[in-house]
């Protein structure tokens, strides 16, 4: 089996995986933004570059630099490869990328319904420089209501385009696009569409930072009070996996939990957004027989001594 290095881990793997979804899958570290294996691998957010040194065939596999940081995301993994992010290079590249990530980012973390489970908020914590040296005006950008389930808090986004991969590759909708150039492009919807498709919240748990946000689970509560309680859908007959959140015997939001063989990494809608009639004023909790009176929870008969 062929093997690689990342960071003096040695790795055994299967030809054609890239070089950061073997990290992923075996839980070592490399930071990154801009890609999610269920879609294409742009290489557009620059924190996962790494330094490689590679076996030449042609130098009786002598190791070689490749000369320049590389994007691991859409790297493929080769026997006797050594990855560093962890190199003097790697971690100056980190620390740019994110320098750059928050010229714009209003830094409203006290406020912002991501933080706790934020990317950009760990990231520039564990790989930043903990200062700006950026001393002009920041761009602002506007909110949008991109549909009858998601905002967009565009000085917020980082453009890693998970959000438009996902409406163009996985739900085939294509309601978001990039426009604008530069540090003025931003996430919309195309004229005349609404982000409303069966599967459209799922860019909210796409989404690394605190861009996209759940209309319904608005300043409702923080992330670090939050039970979750691994659940299946009892709602519709697909058997997606879910973690119901809760805190307090209150439920605030249902999340996708992760099965490749039934719902990936995804949930629709109706099943995310259907579990309000649990705390309705109108739901029976207690059983009733017709022409009785009603059951009491008092009255309820204490189990007897088992046989």
């Amino acid at each position: 089996m062929a093997t690689l290095t990342i960071n003096g881990n040695k790795v055994d793997f299967e030809p054609g995986t890239t070089v950061l979804q073997l990290a992923i899958d075996t839980g070592l570290e490399i930071p990154h933004y801009c890609y999610h294996q269920s879609m294409s691998a742009p290489a557009n957010c620059r924190i996962c570059l790494a330094e490689i040194w590679q076996p030449n065939p042609r130098k009786d596999g002598k190791l070689e630099s490749l000369g320049k940081l590389v994007p691991t995301c859409s790297t493929p993994a080769a026997d006797g490869m050594i990855v560093y992010t962890d190199s003097p290079k790697a971690i100056a590249n980190q620390k740019s990328v994110m320098e750059l990530l928050l010229i714009n980012h209003p830094v409203d973390c006290p406020v912002c319904d991501q933080a706790g489970e934020c990317h950009l908020q760990d990231y520039s914590y564990q790989y930043g420089r903990g200062q700006s040296r950026f001393q002009e005006d920041k761009n602002k950008q506007p909110k949008k209501d991109l549909g009858p389930n998601v905002l967009l808090y565009s000085d917020r986004c980082i453009m890693c385009t998970r959000c438009v991969r996902f409406t163009r590759e996985v739900t085939g909708t294509a309601e978001l696009m990039v426009e604008g150039r530069g540090s003025h492009n931003q996430i919309d919807v195309f004229p005349g569409l609404a982000l409303d498709n069966e599967l459209s919240a799922n860019v909210i748990d796409l989404c690394p930072v605190g861009a996209l946000l759940d209309k319904d689970f608005l300043f409702q509560q923080r992330v670090w009070f939050l039970k979750k309680t691994p659940s299946i859908d009892g709602i519709t007959a697909s058997g997606d996996n879910i973690f119901v959140e809760h805190n307090e015997g209150t439920i605030y939001r249902v999340k996708p939990r992760r099965n490749d063989e039934i719902n990936q990494w995804w949930i629709t809608d109706e099943l995310r957004y259907g579990w309000k009639f649990v705390h309705s004023e109108d739901r029976y909790v207690m059983p009733s027989v017709l022409g009785e009176e009603s059951f009491e929870v008092s009255q309820a008969r204490e189990p007897g001594p088992s046989a």
